[in-house]
């Protein structure tokens, strides 16, 4: 039989898995009829298809039968070449370190500026697959010769490169030769292999070989091919369009036939485009196509980008109950990946024995670590790290607390964590004695920190990994779902390798080793085992090749996702590669396009999603079809869905909480400050937050002092250096300002440098200018004596409308002045609150919260001038605001208005008491004060949305 007579060519719109089957149970068999399909081979481009064609072999013969040989094109030809022993497939590490010591063997000027396996391993992998492209492509060393030639001469690129590529022909062959020694074999020598075995013995194995849906071939699968077709046992399905696709006229010219397909098909349905402005914005749309899907295991949706599978997932609706994903994910997002990271970062940044602060609680405080239950009970661990975490964040007094850098052992023999932590447990009927308490955090400790300490080799790395996944497999909280499954197969898998791995005692350094094993966790990426005939299927664009589906839904189709190009050759010139006739950038995109339009032509109804922000723009096969289809219309084809906006608002209600008796209880007894009142004036919602249920910021020792760190710093500090001073005439000269200064580098160094990056010096320089200003500002001030300082003395009962409150107040500083007048200073190291309004406004005020806020603004002056007078009797008094970064000064009484000052307070006590017998009615709720002012940089906001 003719060559042309065994060429079938097919519309997009016909389904070649049905024209297969049509085939094996007719023309193919010698027994047609018959049940037993063994002697017939039949190769596709990938391996889903082989479950749909023996599905429909099921559906027609509708009894037991002998399948047929069903492989990808990748299995035939590892099958041809199994016919002779070559041994076991190199791993990909063990390739990359052989590449490097093979480089440094023939061409040592190319690792000359990579001199490590970890800096030289991202070229090995290149270089490598450029070998393997040489071997699949077939080809011949005169070409390579001529590389080597061009080389001599110099390309415009690095030396280095240059090197590599007049040394490329050498490498090759030496690589080759040290794999066979090994009894090892790379994809590469597969394909060579197979394509001298083809014509041989193989031949015999099967009656028929049936080739399905096939577009671009290498040179070595074209010599098998055409192998097969000289014996006459080779049949073949191609599918084809109006379209021109140069890979398929190459095949034309191989089998001297054009392949124009017999049946015109039906008219193909045009694509219903949507627009949106993101990714998610796509998905949500996705979930309204898929709510009116019939039948889910005829749809289809395409990633072409992996990053919108999680989304997906969440918004797949409730009517389709079975889905099957079979697209590449990277292993790098997951939360293993992130926990494997920190534990390497860790290693990296700490000091000796001492790991950064911020590193150590990034590792403690993931999910999977102090969840581990290393008694049977989560709680336990997550105790004592919640503890650890409060003690270096400085919220519990202890020895490390706001440490920069932490030691291991420190931590773990530190009586007051381990007290805090037994205590707490007690308090939730765990009973845990201090020894318990010391191995919980040692356990801890060993997994994620000491056995990833000076690792030297592979296997000491992979010997770490094992133990902190089995950890945290055994006791550790376990997530049933495919990403977390998905991931410890990986690691295992990944130890597995490692442990059999040549180079797996090789020494190294830890740095080296440490590369080497995030390198190699990068590069990971997991496949999901479903069930691809059940259910909504999710796949990447090569996973849809020679299948039809009713529903195709592709997302993403913007540049860069679809066709997705890897346009900068890192290593090889592109110019060598067109020498070599390798142009890899040109046949992905040719073969992206084909089967792009492939899917679309197979579908009854096709879906389109594409991203229209600023930044991107849509796929050209996007825009080729467009083109298309308005030359047909002889119209501008608009899409079918304009660009939809989804706008997410809050809720246009204030909300509200409304007291029980615990909270009025609680507020019954509540001791008032100015801060606290000032926060209720503001917001009672915030308050409520703050002072009912406790919430507060974090504080954060993993980044660089904040604003109120620097004001506790200033405080402190002045606070040292009035006290030998206090209720002595007050003189800053010389031996003042020296003890000043001096105070100030010691809390400095203490307080401040530790958590300061390495550009501490200038925070110094900027505070000491500022302190500078400041005295120079004391000396004028007229102080006379400095009569108390950080005193809260005055905390005392005030007796309101409500009834007596409990109030307390630390006041910064109480002044004696020149003229014998009394001022209490509030010390501002940010921005300072207004005092309040003058006494003709006041005194038209009504009592209400809101009329309040805006003239009151702040009980910060009110509350020091009230609970400070009594102490100062017969003497004038006022009370300041004082601002350490401008020397501004606020003032309670403006001096016009000293002849008002009991007025003044009255009226200032009055609005306590209003705001006060507010808060503590029960009926009055914590209602959200939504004054865009005071929102923008409230820490509650966000719950407020």
């Amino acid at each position: 039989m003719k060559t042309s007579e065994r060429i079938k060519t097919l519309n997009f719109t016909e389904d070649i898995i049905a024209e297969a089957a049509d085939m094996i149970t007719g023309g193919l068999s010698r027994n047609p009829g018959g049940r037993d399909f063994s002697r017939t081979a039949v190769v596709f481009g990938g391996k889903r298809p082989a479950l749909y064609l023996n599905r429909e072999l099921a559906r027609r013969l509708k009894s037991a039968f002998i399948p047929p040989a069903v492989f990808s094109m990748d299995e035939f030809v590892g099958h041809i070449a199994g016919r002779e022993a070559l041994g076991r497939a190199v791993s990909e590490l063990d390739a990359g370190i052989l590449m490097y010591h093979i480089a440094a063997q023939t061409a040592p000027e190319i690792i000359k500026e990579r001199n490590t396996i970890a800096r030289f391993l991202p070229w090995s992998r290149e270089i490598l697959s450029f070998i393997d492209e040489l071997d699949v492509e077939d080809i011949d060393e005169q070409k390579l010769l001529n590389v080597k030639n061009l080389a001599g001469i110099g390309f415009d690129v690095p030396a280095s490169i240059n090197g590599l590529l007049k040394n490329i022909g050498l490498i090759k062959k030496r690589y080759h030769q040290v794999l066979e020694e090994k009894n090892l074999y790379s994809r590469g020598m597969v394909y060579t292999k197979a394509a001298k075995l083809a014509s041989g013995s193989f031949a015999e194995e099967f009656e028929n070989v049936l080739f399905c849906g096939l577009y671009y071939l290498h040179q070595t699968e074209k010599q098998i091919v055409k192998a097969l077709d000289k014996a006459q046992k080779a049949y073949f399905i191609f599918q084809k369009d109006q379209n021109d696709y140069p890979a398929l006229s190459g095949l034309e010219d191989m089998f001297n036939k054009k392949l124009k397909p017999s049946n015109t098909g039906s008219k193909q349905a045009l694509p219903k485009i949507l627009r949106g402005a993101d990714t998610h914005t796509q998905i949500a749309q996705v979930k309204e196509i898929l709510k009116d899907v019939k039948d889910p295991e005829s749809c289809v949706v395409v990633l072409p980008d992996t990053s919108a599978l999680v989304p997906l997932l969440y918004e797949i609706p409730d009517n389709i109950t079975d889905f099957n994903v079979s697209a590449g994910y990277p292993f790098s997002r997951t939360g293993i990946y992130g926990l494997l990271s920190s534990i390497i970062e860790a290693q990296n940044t700490k000091k000796g024995k001492l790991y950064y602060a911020k590193d150590y609680l990034r590792i403690l405080l993931h999910p999977l670590i102090k969840n581990i239950a290393f008694r049977g009970d989560p709680n336990i661990t997550r105790v004592f790290v919640h503890k650890i975490e409060e003690s270096l964040l400085g919220m519990e007094k202890s020895s490390i607390e706001k440490s920069l850098f932490a030691g291991l052992s420190d931590i773990e023999n530190n009586d007051g964590i381990i007290g805090l932590g037994v205590k707490a447990l007690d308090n939730f009927g765990i009973k845990l004695t201090n020894e318990e308490a010391v191995s919980i955090i040692k356990g801890l400790h060993d997994i994620a920190f000491r056995k990833w300490e000076s690792i030297k080799t592979l296997r000491e790395c992979a010997e770490a990994l094992k133990g902190l996944a089995e950890e945290i497999l055994n006791k550790g909280i376990r997530h049933n779902y495919p990403f977390s499954i998905k991931s410890y197969d990986v690691l295992f898998g990944l130890v597995e390798e490692i442990e059999s791995s040549e180079y797996k005692d090789l020494p190294m350094s830890s740095e080296d080793v440490q590369k080497i094993f995030i390198q190699k966790l990068d590069s990971i990426v997991m496949a999901f085992s479903g069930s691809p005939l059940k259910g909504l299927q999710i796949l990447g664009l090569y996973e849809t090749r020679a299948l039809s589906f009713k529903t195709a839904v592709v997302v993403d189709v913007n540049e860069s996702k679809i066709p997705h190009l890897k346009v900068a050759e890192p290593l090889i010139p592109r110019q060598v590669m067109i020498a070599l006739g390798l142009n890899r950038i040109e046949r992905e995109e040719e073969i992206q396009r084909y089967h792009f339009f492939r899917l679309l032509g197979s579908a009854e109804e096709v879906y389109l999603l594409y991203n229209d922000s600023l930044d991107s723009e849509r796929s050209r096969f996007l825009e080729e079809l467009i083109w298309e289809n308005e030359k047909k219309l002889n119209s501008k084809y608009e899409p079918v869905y304009k660009k939809r906006v989804f706008k997410a608002e809050t809720a246009g209600r204030v909300i509200q909480i409304n007291k029980n008796d615990k909270i009025a209880a609680f507020l019954a007894d509540f001791t008032f400050s100015p801060t606290s009142l000032d926060v209720y004036l503001n917001c009672p919602l915030s308050f409520y937050y703050r002072y009912v249920l406790g919430l507060e910021e974090k504080a954060e020792l993993l980044e660089e002092p904040e604003a109120r760190e620097i004001g506790s710093f200033l405080h402190e500090l002045l606070e040292k250096s009035f006290v030998p001073v206090l209720n002595q005439q007050l003189n800053i000269n010389a031996d003042f300002e020296a003890r000043f200064y001096g105070f100030f580098e010691k809390l400095f160094n203490e307080k401040l440098k530790p958590r300061l990056s390495s550009e501490y010096f200038l925070a110094e320089d900027v505070l000491r200018y500022r302190l500078k200003q400041f005295l120079a500002n004391e000396k004028k001030r007229g102080v006379k004596r400095v009569l108390a300082l950080e005193t809260d003395a005055c905390s005392r009962k005030i007796k309101l409308l409500p009834g007596e409150i409990n109030f307390t107040a630390r006041i910064d500083r109480i002044d004696e002045l020149s003229d014998g007048s009394i001022l209490i200073v509030d010390y501002k190291t940010g921005s300072m609150p207004e005092s309040p309004a003058g006494v003709e406004r006041l005194s038209a005020m009504p009592l209400d919260r809101k009329s309040i806020k805006e003239n009151i603004r702040s009980f910060q002056l009110p509350i020091y001038y009230y609970l400070a007078k009594d102490g100062y009797p017969g003497r004038e008094i006022n009370a300041c605001l004082y601002g350490l970064k401008d020397l501004g000064m606020k003032y309670f009484i403006k001096q016009k208005e000293y002849g008002s000052a009991g007025d003044i307070e009255k009226i200032c006590l009055n609005s306590m008491g209003a705001v006060i017998s507010e808060l503590l009615d029960k009926d009055a709720p914590f209602e959200q004060d939504a004054a865009e002012d005071s929102c923008r940089y409230c820490q509650y906001k966000s719950m407020c949305k």
